[in-house]
């Protein structure tokens, strides 16, 4: 119960600071160490290094201890769904995706509605290498299929809203006949997700980042600059969207402009310097 609550504080401090993270990481783990092993019995043992993997693991510098931990972690429990979503998350950040595929498999088969490894699976679905076109269509369709069946879980938990638009909006862009309507689906899909984070107090950086890619490709430059200036508020880092859209923009407002001021081939020549992708369809 102390190691659940330590891991809870760390995954708190998360939302803080670093110095708050190393503080609740180093409390974790002392609360592990100071377990007595002749206590312990396996499927506490199981349990422990699930927690003491993903508290290392949240770490790049601990992130290999922390993917041993959980891999010993399954072993010991191979119906422990949580250690499976665990050493999953940490298999796909290296981009071990077929190994992270396999993780959430095993987390679905033990527990069909866990919506983390559903969303997780969508995730990877639509991340895996394909040598045809056809293969690369039936990832997207499927990992659409995983996105919808984490949401059935939970139609309360934002962030698989957030996951179904991501979804939708990848969907669109393999399936160019539904794009348009897969592009409203998608929308609405992160109108719900950002709903629910708002009414958590919360302000989820990947939401904004993802909406405002599709915005972007939709040519809705206005909206996509607000999403990515909130990524900008919330994370701190310089996003090269925003200047690209911001040129964009003004090149286009120029070329606009010589309609007005000159004759029809000179405002032809000044569109034809902008490339294809540039302009405002």
């Amino acid at each position: 119960y102390s190691a659940q609550n330590a891991l809870k504080a760390l995954v708190d401090a998360f939302v803080r600071d670093e110095p708050a993270c190393l503080k609740a990481r180093d409390e974790l783990l002392g609360v592990l160490d100071g377990l007595s092993e002749a206590d312990i019995r396996r499927p506490q043992k199981a349990e422990i290094a699930r927690i003491r993997g993903e508290c290392l693991g949240a770490f790049p510098e601990t992130a290999k201890q922390g993917e041993d931990l959980l891999a010993k972690a399954v072993k010991l429990a191979p119906k422990n769904i949580h250690a499976w979503n665990g050493l999953g998350e940490l298999q796909f950040a290296r981009g071990d995706l077929e190994a992270a595929q396999t993780c959430f498999e095993k987390a679905v088969v033990g527990e069909a509605t866990d919506c983390v490894a559903l969303r997780r699976l969508s995730m990877v679905l639509r991340r895996l290498p394909a040598s045809k076109p056809e293969d690369k269509t039936a990832n997207f369709a499927l990992a659409l299929e995983k996105a919808k069946a984490a949401l059935k879980c939970n139609m309360k938990d934002p962030y698989s809203w957030s996951v179904l638009g991501n979804a939708y909006f990848a969907e669109g862009m393999v399936n160019t006949a539904s794009a348009a309507s897969h592009k409203q689906r998608a929308t609405q899909a992160y109108q719900q997700a950002e709903t629910l984070f708002q009414q958590a107090a919360i302000v989820d950086a990947d939401l904004h980042f993802n909406r405002g890619t599709l915005r972007a490709f939709w040519a809705e430059y206005g909206l996509a600059l607000e999403d990515f200036n909130a990524v900008v508020a919330a994370t701190g880092m310089q996003l090269p969207q925003i200047a690209a859209i911001t040129s964009r923009i003004e090149k286009t407002r120029g070329a606009m402009d010589c309609f007005g001021k000159v004759k029809p081939k000179k405002a032809s020549e000044a569109l034809a310097g902008i490339p294809d992708g540039e302009l405002v369809q």
